[in-house]
């Protein structure tokens, strides 16, 4: 039966909550990479990039952002949120390019609510003094 519904199922824990947890969690990342795919159809179509051009475009970075998830992961996880050599960037650094952004979907008239949301949570960490510290800190202002 198992088999039939997934085909790839795994032990998660004893704990039968961990296995909703974990499937709640893997919903976030899809759903957070689905609605950052609207956002980039969105800009190229308001720019005139065929959205044949984004795939290509998107595999190429796909390592790099892999990376990125696998290191912001691993620093939540031994809660090393300063930044240090091995920092992609500050959060101060995520801001000026996540400011572009937000004024790029305002020119071109672009729903602004996901990028705004995200906004919130870095100007959140920032104001608190976190600018100089590694992306990862935010990961403190979500709970």
């Amino acid at each position: 039966v198992l088999v039939a519904l997934g085909g790839n199922t795994q032990h998660v824990s004893e704990d039968e909550g961990h296995a909703s947890a974990l499937d709640s969690a893997i919903l976030f990342q899809m759903w957070g990479s689905l609605f950052s795919g609207l956002q980039a159809a969105a800009i190229c179509r308001a720019e005139g990039i065929s959205l044949d051009a984004l795939g290509p475009h998107l595999e190429a970075v796909a390592p790099m952002i892999q990376f990125g998830v696998a290191d912001l992961l691993q620093r939540i996880q031994k809660e090393q949120y300063g930044a240090d050599p091995q920092s992609p960037a500050t959060l101060d650094t995520h801001n000026v390019a996540f400011q572009h952004l937000l004024h790029l979907c305002e020119e071109r008239n672009i729903h602004r609510a996901i990028p705004e949301a995200m906004d919130a949570l870095i100007q959140t960490a920032r104001k608190a003094g976190h600018g100089q510290d590694d992306f990862s800190v935010l990961a403190r202002f979500l709970r």
